[in-house]
């Protein structure tokens, strides 16, 4: 038993100092290698919020260019008491002045209030610059407002129907490749909203393959 946390701490020891360095030295070469690119066509900050299960809300800054798209840092605001404009003007002013605001032509967030006036407000504070919404996320917004009306919600309801009988069973989904191509139903994507509308295109594509899926004579005499 000593000799393995012997052997596990020499391990840790060797990842920290001497492999974890040599991993952030490459990282920061290839940072540097992006940001050779970013004094001839710019780049694009792109903001975004998150909320985990731990109910902890952060938001992500990431900087686009030609060459790719870099981390650049997460700020936990979960324990702001007011999450207004002013604040996330504060939050986006300092990353274009950490990035360097000669080389930033846009900011991209979504479409929270307070994060559009915040962008507005960025504008007149810093005129070389645009923002600009999210469109993925207003698209989204558009999905969860069509998603309410009765007869689109009666339709998603019998599309989760369909797919939760399905993919309850590691046999039942088996058998649907075998009729589908080995496609699956479910294309599961960042935003909830266009997953349901994805699957529901997919069921409708599949919708032949499927019906002779129940009709075939393995299906009526299985369990």
């Amino acid at each position: 038993m000593l000799v393995n946390s012997f052997c596990l701490l020499f391990i840790i020891k060797q990842v920290t100092e001497v492999y974890l360095p040599m991993e952030y030295e490459a990282l920061q070469n290839w940072i540097k290698s992006h940001k050779s690119s970013w004094a001839e066509r710019g780049v694009t900050i792109m903001c975004d919020g998150w909320s985990g299960p731990t109910r902890k809300h952060i938001v992500n800054f990431l900087v686009y260019s030609n060459r790719g798209t870099i981390f650049q840092k997460s700020v936990d605001v979960t324990d702001v008491p007011s999450r207004t404009a002013d604040y996330y003007l504060g939050l986006m002013d300092k990353v274009v002045d950490e990035i360097g605001e000669e080389y930033v032509v846009q900011i991209v967030t979504d479409n929270e209030a307070a994060i559009k006036a915040a962008g507005y407000k960025l504008m007149e504070k810093r005129e070389n610059l645009y923002w600009t919404g999210c469109a993925a996320h207003c698209i989204d917004l558009m999905l969860e407002d069509i998603g309410k009306k009765k007869s689109v919600a009666n339709v998603l309801d019998c599309a989760k129907v369909i797919t939760r009988f399905i993919y309850n069973s590691n046999w039942v989904v088996d058998f649907m490749k075998r009729f589908t191509g080995d496609r699956e139903l479910l294309r599961p994507v960042i935003t909830r909203f266009a997953t349901i509308f994805i699957t529901l295109e997919s069921i409708v594509k599949h919708k032949t393959v499927l019906q002779d899926m129940i009709h075939s004579q393995e299906w009526k005499h299985s369990k």
